[in-house]
């Protein structure tokens, strides 16, 4: 994953190269700093400051983690370029995939959670709205949710770890081809609890959940 999104992340860096005067003010990234800029994102959340302006976070009274591991204007360039899909052809796939910009990094994020982690016997089908206010055709309002706008994402989570198990982004209708599928409660239920069908029986939470008294 993280290879991917170095390999997009440097195609939009060096589309956008030539508006810099500096050829280091636009260099390529790599797979170490692109995990330091994401753990910053997550130190943000951590320290309940997500919604903090930059200026604050790198700022002499902000937390000294931030100004200490990477500069602002490099953080700030990496966030205006992180790209998780390949820019090029994305027109093309938007033609029967309204998903297509993270399309292929979701699908693999999605097979993690499904393949190192072995939900109980209990688990439940359920509902998030991923925070977002920005531009695109399938955000929803929903006012029982904290955030209101947002991506929906429909989820098969167990029970008793609240660990996510299967993920499904809700798109709307989608355009006729491969990714067009029925957006009816019942067969959104019946495709997330498709991994639980077939449980890895060589993993070792398995074993041990099944040689338990």
């Amino acid at each position: 994953m993280l290879d991917e999104i170095v390999k997009c992340s440097n195609l939009e860096i060096a589309r956008v190269r030539e508006n810099f005067e500096r050829d280091r003010d636009a260099t390529d990234t790599n797979i170490v700093e692109m995990k330091t800029a994401i753990g910053l994102l997550l130190m943000a959340g951590v320290l309940k400051s997500s919604h903090c302006n930059t200026d604050e976070l790198w700022g002499k009274h902000g937390p000294d983690i931030f100004r200490c591991t990477m500069s602002q204007p490099r953080f700030l360039f990496l966030m205006r370029c992180i790209r998780f899909n390949n820019k090029m052809d994305r027109v093309e796939r938007r033609k029967f995939d309204k998903l297509a910009p993270i399309r292929l990094i979701f699908e693999q994020f999605n097979a993690n959670c499904q393949k190192v982690f072995t939900v109980s016997e209990y688990t439940t089908v359920d509902e998030q709205l991923w925070a977002f206010r920005g531009r695109c055709g399938f955000r929803q309002y929903m006012k029982s949710k904290p955030a209101r706008y947002g991506i929906k994402v429909n989820t098969l989570a167990d029970s008793r770890s609240f660990y996510v198990k299967n993920m499904e982004i809700y798109c709307g209708q989608q355009p006729q081809g491969p990714f067009h599928v029925s957006n009816s409660p019942p067969d959104i239920v019946k495709r997330l609890v498709e991994p639980k069908k077939t449980p890895d029986v060589t993993s070792p939470l398995t074993t041990g959940l099944r040689e338990s008294p």
